[in-house]
């Protein structure tokens, strides 16, 4: 999830914190990360800051999936990846009030995707969505 929009850094800086504040209320455990990602315009490419998330303890993945929704939504993300331990990545619409089936992104690995496509830098791991 991010709540990165535009270049402005300073506006930037105050909805990631805004963000934090949401996910700590939530106590929803995150890492913060470096994106970078291609205009489809192909003016090039952009760099953002992600979080990769985790639940709290107790919490369903059903209430973690909804709460990550509503969350996507409220800071002006159109999707949100969520993927579990030994299953595909997935792409769950935010922007419906009713989601729409959840589309599957196939598997991720290390290393940098061989078109250039999205990658998130992780501390010192990167990880990556293939097609």
């Amino acid at each position: 999830i991010s709540a990165d929009r535009g270049t402005d850094e300073k506006a930037n800086r105050a909805k990631r914190k805004s963000l934090e504040t949401d996910l700590k209320k939530k106590g929803i455990g995150y890492k913060k990360g470096v994106g970078e990602y291609k205009y489809s315009s192909g003016e090039g490419t952009g760099r953002e800051v992600s979080y990769q998330t985790s639940p709290k303890p107790g919490m369903s993945k059903r209430r973690f999936g909804k709460v990550m929704r509503r969350l996507g939504r409220k800071h002006g993300q159109e999707t949100v990846i969520t993927k579990d331990k030994n299953k595909p990545a997935r792409l769950h619409d935010t922007e419906s009030k009713k989601p729409k089936p959840s589309g599957n992104l196939g598997k991720t690995t290390p290393g940098k995707h061989p078109k250039g496509y999205v990658w998130v830098k992780l501390l010192a791991q990167k990880l990556e969505v293939e097609n």
